[in-house]
């Protein structure tokens, strides 16, 4: 057997437990995983941590439409630099991503201007060709209460739609919020916000969802109460750190406005009590950025959604760092099982899955601040939390980040299922 073209030697965590090893890299794939491998490059990080590059599946990077915002280079950017090499994008772009045109369109733009791998979700509306847009798209989209370029979709039309056999074994994400149970006060803070759209609205949707006849994967995106996550039953979950972290008592007001809202502490609590203990599959950033002007509007004004991207790992590193989480379940919740949600070779240090990793040094824990990140709108929820940014980044087995610097950019491929 011929020496691997790139050998990267460092710790991994198997069974919770630290293992020194050295990981072969041939053609973009990791080929060998042994000790005291030798290769035709040695990259020696033997002190520090890999994991699997990050699979983010819920991201707004705004492109086409909103590049004053975001866009999939400056996004992408960002996503490297905090150890994600494959995102998800998701539909509600201008145009909506829910014909095969528009999805043709944004596949490409994404194919020139991406700095990690990349997938698409396609909106489903009542008049979709499901069959047609599953040529371009690696999952569905479904607005419960409708957003930006969605329009709201009754239960009955979702009924309809997920008994459609095309979704057999797709996944169909839901924003799970019932409209029916949205108060009408004004809006003048997070308090407001919260009771307006209260998780009794989140959970009416999540228990409708629980009844459907369908041959689709459900998932629901970011939960934020832990009565909502056990109403899931058999469904994906995905938890976001801004809920995760974050509560309507933080001060920041319309900088935290996001759908769902920012709950109470108890609430809070009780989420990040259920994901500790094991209960959720997926952390996700929802990285859905507006500029500082956007932001600053009154409260009721301001558009809702926050960056993400750049923090999700490092900030559960710094809590795995402080023991509050296992680190092990930072490397099942943000690399391998959203990457097995999609069934794409990612998310893990294994034979024949692709050879995206990320180096840690678990001792660096840095203050999280605005001015270190590479978000295009500026800003930052996070500003001051603790956090330990990756050392080095490799997408197919070449370095695309180090040290806080790209080294590699536009590699970024559209991200394929395995057989």
């Amino acid at each position: 057997m011929s020496a691997p073209e790139v050998v990267l030697e460092g710790k991994i965590i198997l069974a919770g437990e630290f293992h020194d090893v050295c990981i072969g890299i041939d053609d973009g794939l990791i080929t060998v995983i042994g000790k005291d491998l030798k290769g035709d490059r040695h990259i020696d990080m033997s002190r520090f941590l890999i994991l699997p590059g990050g699979v983010d599946i819920h991201t707004h990077m705004r492109e086409p439409g909103y590049t004053h915002k975001e866009d999939l280079y400056s996004g992408t950017m960002a996503a490297a630099l905090g150890g994600t090499t494959t995102i998800l994008d998701m539909p509600n772009t201008n145009p909506p991503a829910n014909t095969y045109v528009a999805l043709e369109e944004k596949m490409s733009m994404a194919s020139w201007n991406s700095n990690v791998d990349f997938g698409l979700y396609a909106g489903l509306t009542p008049s979709a060709n499901v069959s047609v847009l599953a040529e371009l798209a690696l999952g569905y989209k479904i607005y419960m209460a409708g957003t930006t370029n969605a329009p709201p979709i009754t239960q009955d039309e979702i009924a309809e739609l997920m008994a459609n056999d095309d979704l057999a074994g797709k996944v169909v994400a839901f924003h799970a919020e019932d409209p029916l149970l949205f108060g009408d006060e004004e809006n003048t803070g997070l308090a407001t916000h919260d009771r307006n759209r209260s998780a009794k609205a989140e959970n009416s949707a999540i228990q409708f969802l629980s009844t459907l006849d369908t041959k689709a994967i459900l998932h629901v995106t970011h939960v934020t109460n832990a009565e909502g996550l056990a109403m899931c039953g058999g469904m994906s979950t995905e938890v976001s750190p801004h809920h995760l972290f974050l509560n309507m008592e933080h001060g920041i007001q319309q900088f935290a406005k996001v759908l769902p809202p920012i709950r109470n502490e108890e609430t809070r609590h009780g989420l990040f009590s259920a994901f500790a203990q094991g209960s959720v599959g997926i952390v996700a950033s929802d990285h859905a950025p507006h500029t500082l002007e956007e932001k600053g509007e009154d409260f009721g004004e301001a558009p809702a959604g926050l960056p993400g991207v750049e923090t999700r790992i490092p900030l559960m590193l710094a809590m795995a760092k402080k023991a509050d989480i296992p680190l092990g379940l930072v490397q099942e919740t943000c690399c391998r099982n959203p990457a097995q949600l999609f069934n794409i070779p990612k998310g893990q240090i294994e034979l024949g899955y692709d050879a995206d990793l990320a180096v840690y040094d678990m001792g660096d824990i840095r203050t999280i601040r605005t001015d270190d990140l590479h978000y295009k709108c500026g800003w930052t929820p996070f500003e001051g939390h603790e956090a330990i940014f990756p050392k080095l980044v490799m997408l197919h087995g070449e370095i695309i980040a180090k040290d806080g610097e790209m080294e590699l950019e536009r590699i970024g491929r559209r991200v394929e299922q395995r057989d």
